[in-house]
Order: structure tokens, then sequence, then C-alpha cells
């Protein structure tokens, strides 16, 4: 399991904050208010009872440098991990601090470094993901619809001599 994702409740709402971006206190109060939000249509009046099986998880790229959520900050065991003090349980996933590990595979997609992608790599990176999230069973069916439609539209715009390039295929005259 990714680094900061090992507790996972019945319900989890993540945000995500790239490197041009501050995980700051504006950014918890919008988690938050997303979480109230989404307590309160998955379960109407009783969304405190239903609130205590929702997680939230705060990715930051960069670690938080608000006064405000700084001062909320609290260190886990693992260094790229942090609690957020406050009404909710929110944990905040530092990624440029996650150590190089094979199972924080995702985070190495998101840290911000430009300089390690080469061009053409994002679509292998993409592809792996794609597979890992199968392998875990995790690929919504929709994706996986929206995936075989971009195909077939793909395929469509081809030329009709190229949509059978590099098959080995019989094709009867």
């Amino acid at each position: 399991m990714l680094d900061g994702l090992q507790s996972l409740r019945d319900h989890n709402l993540i945000s995500y904050k790239s490197m041009n971006e501050a995980f700051d206190h504006h950014a918890l109060n919008e988690l938050i208010g997303h979480a109230m939000a989404y307590a309160k249509l998955q379960a109407g009046e009783d969304w405190r009872t239903f609130s205590e099986s929702l997680g939230l998880i705060a990715l930051s790229t960069r670690k938080p440098s608000s006064e405000v959520i700084s001062r909320l900050l609290h260190q886990t065991k693992d260094e790229d991990v942090y609690e957020i003090d406050c009404s909710w349980n929110v944990t905040c996933l530092v990624i440029n601090l996650a150590p190089p590990k094979d199972r924080n595979w995702l985070w190495e997609l998101l840290r911000g470094e430009r300089t390690r992608w080469k061009r053409g790599s994002i679509s292998a990176i993409l592809k792996t993901i794609e597979q890992r999230l199968k392998k875990m069973g995790t690929l919504d069916p929709e994706i996986e619809a929206f995936e075989t439609e971009i195909i077939e539209y793909w395929l469509r715009e081809l030329p009709p001599e190229k949509r059978f390039l590099g098959l080995d295929l019989e094709i009867p005259v």
C-alpha cells in the first residue's frame, strides 16, 4: 500500500495540491467543506455518524508551509505522513518526502520534478498506472468503457490501410 494510504476508511475524499499550490488553511477548509457536503448527501440527517466512516486525505507535493496549517501538523512514525489536528480525521501526505520505495510508485509521478521525465515516457507511466489499478481491482468499469470508446474513435480516424499495421492477420480479399 502506498505511504499515507494505510488507514483507508469505507469512504475517502482526497485533495491533491501540486508543486504550484500550497496545502494551506484554505485548502483544508475546502476539503472539510467537501466532506460535509458528501456526508450530508450520503447520510442525510445521520451525517454525523456517517462522517466517522469518512477519511480525508491531503496529498501535497510540498510540505505545507502556511503558518496556520503548520501549527496543525503532527508527524506520524513516517517522515512523509502527518495527521492534521482538526475536527475531522485528516491525513496529510507530503509527496516529496515519500521515500523511493516500490510501493510509492504513484508518488513518483506526482513529485513535480519535471527533469525526471523524458519526452514520450508519460504514456508509458500512465499505462503502468492503469495496469496496477486493474491488478488491484480498483479501475472503475466506466473508465475502461471510456478507454474503449477512445480507441474506437482513433481507429475510425485512421486510414483503412493503417488499421491493421503490426497485426499478424490474414485479411480475406
